[in-house]
C-alpha cells in the first residue's frame, strides 16, 4: 500500500451534486461497513469520501435507516450491497431503496481484490479521513493456504465494500461534463438523478398496483368459494 500514490485530498471544487455511489457490507452481529465514493466530473476519478463502521445496531430496519440518514445529503446514483445479505437488500426495498449486488461474488474473491488493487492510485483514491479503510489496506495479507483469499477477510468490511464498488463503477460522464459550466453540470447531474428516481418510483407504484389487483382477485375468489 502506497499512501503517497493512493491517498489524495478531495478536490477543492468538490460538490455534493457530484455523482456518488454508496457501497455497504452489511452485518448485524459485528458491524456494517459503509463507503461513499464521489466522481470528479472533470477527470472521472473517484474519491472515497467516507469509510466508516456502523456498530451497535442489530435491528435490520434501524440499520437501513441509519445508512439512509448518513447518505441523505449526497447525490447517490447507485447503491451496492453484498448479495449474500438478502435480509439487508429486502429491508431496504421496504424503504424504496434499490441495491445492486456483485456478480458471482463467492467465485470471484481473488478477482475482486485484484480489481481494487489495479484501480487504487490510478482511477480511484482515498481521502485522508478514511483512516479505518487505509488501516485495513495496510494490514490485510494474502493467505498462504488458499489462493485468492485474504487472512481474516471476514473482519475487513470496509475493504469488501470497496471491492464491491470497484466491480460496479458506472461509465464516466467526463465528456458530458466538458459541455457544461461547473454549476450547470451539478444541476444537470441532480436533474438526471431525479428523473431516474421518478422512473423507479413509477415502476414500483405500477408493481404495487399489480400486486393489489392480484390480491383483490384472490380475495374475491375466496369469497366466491365460501358461497358455493
Amino acid at each position: 500500500f502506497s499512501y503517497k500514490e493512493m491517498v489524495r485530498e478531495l478536490p477543492e471544487h468538490y460538490h455534493r451534486g457530484w455523482r456518488h455511489i454508496e457501497s455497504v457490507d452489511p452485518a448485524l452481529k459485528s458491524a456494517l461497513g459503509l463507503t461513499i465514493w464521489a466522481e470528479d466530473p472533470q477527470d472521472g476519478k473517484w474519491y472515497c469520501i467516507i469509510a466508516d463502521y456502523i456498530k451497535g445496531i442489530s435491528t435490520p430496519t434501524l440499520l437501513v435507516e441509519e445508512v439512509r440518514k448518513r447518505t441523505a445529503s449526497f447525490n447517490i446514483v447507485r447503491r451496492i450491497a453484498d448479495p449474500h445479505e438478502v435480509w439487508y437488500i429486502n429491508t431496504a426495498a421496504q424503504y424504496r431503496l434499490s441495491y445492486i449486488g456483485v456478480y458471482h461474488k463467492s467465485n470471484r474473491k481473488g478477482e475482486l481484490i485484484k480489481g481494487l488493487q489495479e484501480k487504487l492510485g490510478k482511477h480511484i483514491f482515498l481521502t485522508p479521513n478514511c483512516e479505518h479503510l487505509i488501516r485495513e489496506l495496510q494490514e490485510c495479507r494474502w493467505s498462504d493456504r488458499a489462493d485468492g483469499r485474504i487472512i481474516n477477510s471476514s473482519s475487513w468490511h470496509l475493504l469488501d465494500s470497496s471491492q464491491y464498488f470497484c466491480d460496479n463503477i458506472p461509465k464516466t460522464q467526463v465528456d458530458i461534463a466538458q459541455n457544461f459550466t461547473a454549476g450547470n453540470f451539478h444541476q444537470w447531474i441532480y436533474s438526471e438523478n431525479e428523473k431516474r428516481k421518478k422512473k423507479e418510483q413509477d415502476q414500483r407504484q405500477k408493481l404495487d398496483r399489480q400486486m393489489e389487483k392480484r390480491q383483490g382477485r384472490l380475495i374475491l375468489r375466496r369469497k366466491s368459494a365460501l358461497w358455493t
